[in-house]
């Protein structure tokens, strides 16, 4: 009788295969978390270049917490290989993936490459990992993290003053994102507001002496057994149609003026494009286990000079765009 768990080697392709790059599964400046979503989008992507699974297909056959996903996804994001789109449709928000074939460096790639050469060289002195945001308690920090746009925030400021646990700064963006998806997905924040007070109101009566057990508020407002029990389902896609503030607005346009100018750059200048090459290269190189400190210094020098001449690059070419126009 033939086993029905047994992978036979004709039937592996069966349910679809991708194109995955030699180029960024030999990186060794790219975690393995990160090379398993990527490899995971090309599957799906097929022949092409865009993929559409949903994150919670994703995390669960890729067997990742919340934590671990986005900040593989944030990670391919800083490199460049990959382009991340949010659209609203009547069902909901939908994520669309665009996998890349000409990968330029964001802004914060060099933060990135540095905040994994300063946990390595910590843990080679044994020393705490100061660079880890979630063992960061400073208030300069926390104020940092916290500056986080927010089509509503208002609402959000009212509901984290409900919330049983205060809201760290290491999750805050993750609790934004989180509000910001259930706003997408139809609730209102009077909804939103209503619905955890509810939460709040039971679990007293049920735990009146400990908040310990309580929800954090990322999770309830992701959880099915969160805001959805208590809201249930939103009533209405209209209520996802919130004014957005002018912030949100010009941060939104900054951004895909600086997407834009980079991707033209790339191609038209050679300098651009060979800082860009150069700055993949030393990244690399920081991460290597026998780099020296000394050159480890000398490679962020570098990393931030190259990365200040490209930024004055694509500052230079959004304005003389905006001058043309």
């Amino acid at each position: 009788m033939k086993n029905e768990n047994y992978l036979e080697l004709d039937e592996v392709m069966a349910d679809g295969y991708g194109i995955v790059s030699r180029k960024v599964m030999r990186a060794d400046f790219i975690s393995t978390k990160a090379k398993a979503l990527y490899s995971y989008l090309c599957s799906f992507a097929g022949s092409g270049d865009t993929a559409f699974p949903s994150t919670e297909t994703m995390r669960r056959e890729l067997q990742l917490a919340k934590d671990t996903f986005y900040s593989a996804r944030k990670e391919l994001q800083a490199f460049g290989i990959i382009e991340v789109k949010t659209f609203r449709t009547r069902n909901g928000a939908k994520t669309i993936y665009k996998l890349l074939s000409n990968a330029h460096l964001t802004d914060d790639a060099s933060a990135l490459v540095e905040a994994k050469t300063q946990a390595k060289a910590n843990k080679v002195n044994n020393l705490p990992n100061s660079t880890d945001p979630r063992k960061s308690t400073s208030k300069a920090k926390t104020k940092e993290t916290k500056e986080v746009i927010c089509d509503t925030p208002e609402g959000f400021k009212r509901l984290e003053k409900l919330s049983l646990k205060k809201v760290h700064a290491s999750e805050y963006q993750e609790t934004i994102d989180a509000y910001n998806d259930a706003v997408l997905r139809g609730y209102t924040p009077k909804e939103i507001e209503d619905a955890y007070s509810l939460y709040v109101e039971r679990y007293k009566n049920e735990h009146p002496e400990t908040i310990r057990y309580s929800k954090r508020l990322k999770n309830y407002l992701s959880d099915s057994d969160g805001l959805l029990f208590d809201a249930g389902k939103p009533r209405s896609c209209k209520h996802s149609i919130i004014k957005r503030t002018p912030e949100t607005i010009e941060a939104d346009k900054r951004r895909k003026a600086e997407e834009e100018a980079r991707i033209a750059l790339e191609t038209s200048d050679a300098e651009f494009q060979e800082h860009s090459l150069e700055l993949i290269q030393l990244a690399r190189e920081s991460l290597k286990k026998d780099i020296t400190e000394e050159r480890s210094v000398e490679i962020k020098s570098r990393m931030d000079e190259l990365s200040r001449i490209n930024k004055k690059k694509v500052d230079r070419y959004i304005e003389e765009n905006q001058s043309r126009a």
